[in-house]
């Protein structure tokens, strides 16, 4: 059986692990970037192996330097991913109504920091079976 794959965005280091460490338990593959840019250089670059496509999950966090988690949704969303948008997730201690009414445009689950693990456990199993 194929192992199911995430990827987890988050420039902050500690936050990063964290999430990859939660996710490693409930058995997924874990692709991580520091920067939500890089992520969307290898899909343009068309490698197809870890396409935001290719993902099961795709867990951000919304304040990046350079890009937020809701721009990069919305970018891959204009690339054509064919993720459901229930199987995206964005973090954020600090979510102002705009950027909810976006996320919630998006259809991606929103998550408040500091997120407890068995809400992240509750969303995975509830998106994925």
């Amino acid at each position: 059986m194929k192992r199911k794959k995430a990827l987890v965005l988050d420039d902050d280091q500690i936050n990063r692990t964290i999430l990859k460490a939660v996710l490693e338990h409930v058995d997924y593959e874990v692709v991580d970037f520091s920067n939500p840019s890089e992520a969307l250089e290898l899909w343009e670059d068309g490698n197809r192996k870890e396409r935001p496509g290719s993902f099961d999950l795709i867990v951000t966090d919304n304040q990046m330097p350079g890009m937020s988690g809701l721009e990069f949704l919305s970018r891959i969303r204009q690339k054509n991913c064919l993720l459901p948008d229930d199987r995206k997730a964005v973090i954020s201690g600090t979510w102002s109504n705009s950027e909810l009414e976006r996320a919630q445009d998006l259809g991606c689950c929103v998550l408040h920091k500091p997120v407890c693990v068995d809400t992240i456990h509750a969303w995975v199993r509830q998106t994925t079976g």
